[in-house]
């Protein structure tokens, strides 16, 4: 009875042709299938395949649609155009427009503009908040008032800065940041900048808070060389600046405490520092670490 056994066992495990996934049909089950018949063993083996199919596909439409909306797949349009969480934008002059008031005609808060080498005979105002107004070289990007324009740059706007560039020949102010009476301009700076020559104040601000003034040389005004007045409280610091041959070095007219002016330095100045206050209860400015002696 063994032999017989023996032999039908062996003519099972023993098939004549193996069937290949080429050979065998769609929908057809291979002789190994099992139990469950041809379309039972098919559909068990594709059905996994189809839904991983299916979540590939919506993985991938959900990425997709995740970067369309971030703008990962048009980076140009954001580097122009920042959103709520985008990155700032550089507009660059003469590179994306010709002149420094297309500049800051274009910029949203948030963006820098950018200056190459160059003189610039124009007036820019500035008038949009949150805007950095750069040169790229501190002794050669001149703004040229070519003793007719009455103001370099005028900036109405806060949270600015204007930086490393050459102001001069204007016949009123290289620098003027000027607030209103009912709204005073809340946050400046002024760094970094060559001013020289212009008719009455090299950097001017007026009715204007939380400002910085600093790292600046400022020379040749008919009166001041830097000038701050009617903020109160003024919350401001003139800091780190050279001011050479003006009328008066640093003036201060109607500045409400706190004002700090400290580590200026200057020679040839009729005045080095004057404040004058109009509020006899406010303890004043505080003047400390200068080195401007007054030139008679």
């Amino acid at each position: 009875m063994g032999l017989p056994l023996r032999t039908r066992r062996t003519r099972r495990t023993r098939p004549a042709h193996r069937p290949s996934p080429v050979d065998t049909p769609t929908g057809a089950g291979s002789p190994t299938d099992g139990d469950g018949g041809g379309d039972g063993g098919t559909a068990r083996r594709t059905a996994p395949a189809a839904t991983l199919t299916a979540v590939a596909a919506l993985v991938t439409l959900i990425i997709l649609i995740a970067l369309v909306g971030c703008g990962a797949l048009s980076p140009r349009e954001r580097d122009i155009r920042p959103g709520p969480t985008g990155r700032p934008a550089v507009i660059t002059v003469p590179g994306d427009t010709p002149s420094i008031q297309a500049a800051l005609d274009a910029a949203v808060p948030g963006d820098l503009v950018l200056v190459g080498p160059g003189v610039y005979r124009e007036s820019p105002v500035l008038r949009t908040p949150r805007v950095v107004l750069r040169g790229s070289d501190r002794g050669a990007v001149i703004i040229d008032g070519e003793h007719r324009r009455a103001t370099g740059i005028t900036v109405l706007a806060e949270e600015t800065a204007v930086e490393n560039l050459t102001l001069r020949r204007h016949t009123t102010a290289g620098l003027t940041v000027a607030g209103i009476a009912e709204s005073p301009l809340l946050g400046y700076r002024a760094s970094y900048l060559t001013v020289h020559d212009n008719g009455r104040h090299g950097i001017l601000a007026v009715r204007a808070r939380r400002g910085i003034v600093e790292h600046s040389h400022v020379s040749g005004h008919g009166h001041a060389g830097i000038r701050v007045e009617h903020c109160d409280p003024c919350e401001s610091v003139v800091r780190d600046n050279i001011t050479e041959a003006n009328t008066i070095g640093i003036e201060l007219v109607a500045t409400g405490h706190p004002m700090t002016v400290r580590g200026n330095t200057g020679e040839r100045n009729t005045a080095g520092v004057r404040a004058r206050q109009r509020n006899t209860d406010d303890p004043g400015p505080i003047i400390l670490g200068n080195i401007l002696p007054d030139s008679p």
